[in-house]
């Protein structure tokens, strides 16, 4: 089988590229990676999870327009995300515990965790510090960033395209604070559904291949015996045998 990355284009040099920066191990678990993401078709599932955070932010955009600034219901709501998104996790990733996760996917677990983990704790130290501006919410548009640089040092360099929106999305909170949740979960839909249309589009192209690749196979086998028989070289041993 022909090996792709995740953008889907072959390449000898590219590949030697990557082998020459990754440990043995970590190619091994990022081919793994590979097939379970276009196998299972975990592009619709990260459009899913889009849409997922994308009602949960218009629904902290409304109360916050709307003059409520108390942290629980705020708190209350990125839980039941975080529940709905864990969930719809474990049915992309493990069918829900019919399959085995690759390796590859705990260390990025780890990843997002520690993105969530600081993600609670600056909101919280803007809260306790008492200072007016909402600091804390440009700065998830910088740890979204982090999250996103370490897909691209460990998957593909490919997920600097969403890391740089994601700091691009941190100054526009910056400059237009009252709008950061709209703008925050507007930034995160696009960028998962960018994701998650490219895996789709790779995913489909590297199907058409193998089934091609599939069609060549079978038509060889069909016409290998006419071919024999036709063969000019084998004729006599054919006619002495029969």
């Amino acid at each position: 089988m022909q090996r792709t990355d995740f953008d889907g284009e072959p390449g000898m040099a590219e590949e030697s590229a990557r082998r020459a920066v990754r440990p043995p191990g970590l190619m091994a678990d990022l081919d793994e990676l590979k097939r379970a993401v276009f196998r299972d078709r975990w592009g619709l599932g990260l459009m899913a999870i889009g849409w997922v955070h994308l009602a949960t932010f218009l629904v902290c955009y409304a109360m916050y327009r709307a003059g409520r600034l108390d942290p629980p219901p705020y708190v209350a709501l990125w839980m039941v995300e975080f529940v709905v998104v864990a969930l719809m996790l474990r049915r992309i990733v493990t069918a829900n515990g019919r399959r085995k996760a690759p390796p590859l996917v705990g260390l990025l677990a780890r990843v997002w965790i520690t993105f969530i983990i600081l993600g609670l704790s600056v909101a919280s130290l803007n809260r306790l510090t008492g200072m007016p501006p909402e600091w804390f919410k440009p700065v998830w548009g910088t740890l979204s960033t982090f999250g996103f640089a370490m897909l691209a040092w460990i998957v593909s360099l490919w997920f600097l395209v969403p890391a740089v929106q994601m700091s691009l999305t941190a100054m526009l909170i910056a400059v237009l604070p009252r709008e950061a949740y709209l703008i925050y979960g507007l930034s995160w839909f696009i960028a998962l559904h960018a994701v998650g249309i490219t895996l789709e589009r790779v995913s489909r192209a590297s199907r058409v291949r193998e089934s091609r690749r599939d069609s060549k196979t079978r038509v060889l086998e069909q016409d290998s015996p006419l071919l024999v028989s036709e063969s000019p070289e084998l004729s006599p041993l054919l006619s002495t045998t029969s």
